[in-house]
């Protein structure tokens, strides 16, 4: 509902291929028209025909380049390890977002963010209450839910009973055992796999012009792939962060020592590598090319909407688009309904 008011969910209806065809830009391996049998053929010609102008274009201008593939799709390996066909549209333009002005990072780590949220949620709370708000470190391995309340028991066999409940983080990457799926209905997005995004920093690096077939005079300061040369040299992009030879990599399997030795020189040495990824893990959703599989959870996982025990979902809209401001804007949203819930907003 919100993407719908926001006129943004027929964007995820389709891939990112798919909506840069609707926009006009050409590159593109399918041509939609319309419905009439004049259509039909109209558009199978125009199919037969593209890659045929594609090659006269190469044969006169062989060192043109393609939007499509090397800017569009190179932007988004890069971000979300997925090229345009796997992207749905709403993901593939917000995978834009960085690629000009101002990027902010947040110092110290994103972890950052959890923490200070605490210590403001108890700034907040100590003004109209003398109990202070805790943070239990412990793993939740099942949630029971009745009329009653619900019962959350931890890894290590603790239990405790609570009125609302807030899931942030991703159904499927979340290894809770529910007492009952929540709802019965959920999306077959809640079920989609996360892509694996491996990152890693070198330090000590010299990037080699032999690898890249360049003079030392054009070394460039970042690379980034198309999905033809990500599957041929096995990473997706890299980057020089510091002036002293630190680069960071990132690539959808762990690299050899082989590789990192054609890219940094023999004087390298690997200072940090995390694997977003494995059986409960990865950086971002499989986007599967937009359609159901973008399909946003409800915000309200179990109970009744306005009174009650409740599961809510923080991350429900993550299926149809993910990055941290989309984290945000559903964290917003789900503590606006947690507070309508308990009369604290009108």
């Amino acid at each position: 509902d919100l993407l719908k008011a926001a006129g943004l969910f027929h964007m995820t209806r389709v891939s990112f291929d798919d909506y840069l065809t609707q926009i006009g830009v050409s590159g593109g391996g399918k041509i939609s028209i319309g419905t009439s049998w004049w259509d039909a053929w109209y558009e199978g010609l125009l199919a037969y025909l593209m890659p045929l102008f594609d090659w006269v274009q190469n044969l006169i201008l062989p060192s043109r380049g393609n939007l499509r593939r090397e800017i569009c799709e190179s932007i988004n390996i890069n971000n979300y390890n997925q090229n345009n066909g796997r992207l749905n549209g709403l993901a593939g333009l917000v995978s834009f977002l960085p690629s000009q002005g101002s990027v902010y990072s947040v110092f110290g780590g994103n972890g950052q963010l959890l923490s200070s949220a605490f210590q403001q949620a108890n700034a907040t709370h100590f003004r109209g209450c003398n109990k202070t708000i805790r943070h239990i470190e412990s793993a939740v391995a099942s949630v029971i839910l009745s009329g009653d309340g619900i019962e959350l028991i931890t890894d290590k066999g603790d239990t405790e009973h609570f009125d609302i409940v807030v899931l942030a983080t991703p159904l499927q990457q979340s290894q809770i055992h529910w007492s009952e799926t929540p709802p019965d209905q959920l999306p077959s997005s809640t079920q989609r796999r996360y892509t694996q995004t491996i990152t890693t920093i070198v330090s000590n690096g010299t990037l080699q012009s032999k690898y890249f077939h360049i003079s030392n005079t054009s070394l460039p300061k970042a690379v980034s792939l198309t999905e033809k040369g990500k599957n041929e040299d096995a990473f997706s992009c890299l980057a020089e962060l510091t002036d002293d030879g630190t680069f960071k990599v990132f690539s959808s399997e762990s690299l050899t020592d082989n590789l990192l030795e054609k890219l940094f020189g023999t004087s390298y040495e690997v200072q940090y590598q995390k694997i977003w990824g494995g059986e409960f893990g990865g950086a971002y959703p499989d986007f599967a090319g937009g359609g159901d599989s973008s399909t946003s959870t409800p915000f309200l996982l179990y109970g009744d909407r306005y009174s009650g025990s409740a599961v809510y979902y923080a991350n429900a809209m993550e299926a149809s688009v993910a990055a941290m401001e989309i984290s945000a804007i559903g964290a917003k949203a789900v503590s606006k309904l947690v507070a309508r819930r308990l009369n604290l907003l009108a």
